[in-house]
């Protein structure tokens, strides 16, 4: 195996899992709390991504073989990847983002009443 087969897998890697990681270090604990959604959602990505084949069997595109693996499942195993990279920090940063609007929606309210609780 050439290391020019690793090239889609590693920029991948680089461009998607990069900010996944530093998605998740910065924001674990409230991720934490949604895994079955976001592994739900991941799954979902994977089974999406079948739809790739026929794509390629149209000609719409194609993958050089020297830069993948070329080992398929109705798609090259490269893009389950990415897609459920790609479904996984999307996922994950739309859920921080809520977090985070909803911790300063619930700031504001209990400035408003005056440190009480929001029922």
């Amino acid at each position: 195996m050439k290391l020019e087969q690793y090239t889609y897998l590693l920029s991948i890697m680089v461009f998607v899992g990069t900010p996944l990681l530093v998605k998740w270090k910065r924001a674990k604990k409230e991720l934490k709390r949604y895994e079955i959604i976001l592994l739900i959602l991941v799954l979902l990505s994977i089974l999406f991504t079948t739809t790739d084949y026929f794509a390629l069997k149209w000609g719409a595109w194609h993958y050089n073989p020297e830069r993948t693996f070329n080992k398929q499942v109705a798609t090259e195993i490269e893009t389950y990847i990415f897609a459920a990279a790609v479904c996984f920090i999307v996922a994950s940063a739309t859920l921080t983002f809520a977090v985070y609007e909803d911790r300063i929606r619930r700031k504001k309210v209990i400035t408003k009443r005056g440190n009480k609780r929001p029922k």
